[in-house]
């Protein structure tokens, strides 16, 4: 058996050990007890530290929690990690710490429960224009929004905007506390912390129903989408446009039944009409 490691990659396991990578001054802690890793120094787009190159992967109680590669220290390839009973969790791609390409999450039982399309050549794109709106030429919407408000722009760039209930999570030091969270089922965090919707987005009950389903187009909301907000309430459904309500919108009783129609201009309610049972 091999007893040397390729230069540039570093396989951690699960194991005590602390070590200094040579000529990156970067301290690689291993602590058994707390069953934390931590690294320095931190990079930019992602707060938890990672080392220079890696292949990562953590064991809990012999079952493998998460695997990913660190590329220039940023997650760079595919992310996934599990259930202590062997199901997936979450998977995905990232692109120096920006994800790119379909997000899933799954339930323990292996029931999806969300999708997230996400573009990271797009998201440097349109970053750049959130930064430098110019009022004359503008090529994404998000950029035009900056022009009028350049936070609520720059807010549509955050984890938090793909999954809301990461505002409503601590801080973690380390990727086995990120994905142990997530593993609660109450609120889901994701391993990134930026990144730009483009393509499809959906999210599921936990008996496969679809809870909301639609098409972000370079960060915001548009064409057709429906939402309900549990398995037995009313369907709501209607187009964006450029993230806002567009044209006529209604809203169906969980058996099918049209109970009520609204049409939107710019997403401001012009008109509705409802119809008895």
């Amino acid at each position: 058996m091999r007893k040397f490691i390729p230069a540039g990659i570093l396989l951690l396991l699960y194991c005590p050990v602390s070590a200094q990578e040579e000529g990156q001054g970067v301290r690689k802690e291993f602590n058994s007890t707390g069953h934390i890793i931590q690294f320095t120094p931190s990079v930019r787009n992602f707060s938890i530290p990672l080392p220079v190159n890696a292949i990562l992967q953590e064991n809990l109680d012999g079952r493998l929690l998460y695997r990913t590669t660190v590329k220039r220290s940023a997650l760079h390839g595919v992310w996934q990690s599990w259930y202590q009973n062997g199901q997936t969790c979450d998977s995905g791609r990232l692109v120096r710490n920006i994800p790119d390409g379909e997000w899933m999450i799954r339930n323990q039982a292996g029931q999806l429960l969300a999708l997230r399309t996400f573009n990271a050549e797009g998201y440097y794109r349109v970053l750049e224009e959130i930064n430098r709106p110019n009022p004359k030429r503008n090529f994404y919407q998000l950029g035009q929004l900056a022009l009028q408000n350049r936070k609520l722009a720059f807010s549509y760039l955050q984890a938090d905007y793909s999954f809301p209930d990461k505002s409503r999570d601590p801080a973690f030091h380390s990727l086995r506390e990120l994905v142990l969270a997530n593993h609660t089922g109450q609120s889901y965090r994701p391993v990134f912390e930026k990144g730009l919707l483009d393509g499809l987005y959906m999210n599921f009950f936990d008996n496969g129903l679809v809870k909301d389903s639609g098409i972000y187009q370079k960060g915001l909301r548009e064409g057709y989408w429906i939402h309900r907000e549990s398995p037995s309430s009313v369907i709501i459904a209607g187009s964006y446009r450029h993230g806002s309500k567009e044209q006529e919108w209604k809203i169906y009783s969980p058996e099918g039944r049209l109970q009520q129609i609204m049409v939107y201009r710019k997403g401001t309610l012009r008109w509705q009409k409802q119809f008895g049972d």
